[in-house]
């Protein structure tokens, strides 16, 4: 089946996206970094979680202060293929 871009199957488009295949995906984060960014909900297991360009970044919050909505500072402790976990800095 194609698409409207003349593309065909899924497995080709998730390479272009980055989700395997040789074109790797662009992270908007690397480990270590340092920024602001706006908690966008709630995870499972108590995490907060934000985004970066659509990126997602699970964010610690082991005493579940972090609301939905609220700006924190974090710093990114490890990038994963599809997500990125940090801590709060301040």
């Amino acid at each position: 089946m194609e698409n409207s871009e003349g593309e065909s199957g899924s497995r080709e488009s998730h390479e272009r996206r980055g989700f395997g295949g040789s074109m790797p995906f662009e992270k908007p984060v690397k480990e270590g970094d340092t920024i602001k960014v706006t908690v966008v909900g709630k995870g499972n297991k108590g995490d907060a979680i934000a985004k970066v360009k659509g990126f997602v970044i699970f964010v610690k919050d082991p005493e579940n202060k972090i609301k939905e909505g609220d700006e924190v500072s974090i710093k990114v402790t490890s990038v994963r293929r599809s997500f990125a976990t940090a801590e709060i800095t301040s």
